[in-house]
């Protein structure tokens, strides 16, 4: 009985894959439209650099935690047939602090603009 449900439910898997996926996307969308706006009243509006930078900040906040639940998502369904080994769990900590340290790095170096429209 099971075996017949088994092409149903790998059909099912690969959908659920594409909408979070589809997901994905969207939301990469959604914060490139975000930073397009927060990178146009930083240099259009001259805003100051820490009221910039907490606003890059709380971008990033907001992408960390939707990849965290990503994550998450994906972990639920894929430990249910894979068990890693603790190297792969220090590989993908290592890519996310990797990933918010080169984040971090960018809105660090974000400078008031100093000549607007030359």
């Amino acid at each position: 009985m099971l075996e017949s449900l088994l092409p149903l439910a790998a059909m099912i898997l690969v959908v659920l894959a594409f909408l979070v996926y589809l997901q994905f996307v969207a939301a990469g969308y959604y914060q490139q439209l975000l930073q397009a706006r927060v990178i146009f009243a930083y240099e259009m509006l001259a805003q100051s650099q820490q009221r910039i930078m907490a606003r890059q900040i709380l971008l990033l906040l907001a992408k960390l935690l939707f990849v965290i639940a990503l994550l998450a998502i994906v972990g639920l369904f894929a430990l249910q047939w894979i068990d890693p080994e603790p190297v792969a769990w220090l590989a993908a900590g290592g890519w996310l602090a990797a990933w918010v340290a080169v984040r971090l790095f960018v809105v660090m170096q974000m400078r008031p603009a100093r000549l607007l429209n030359s």
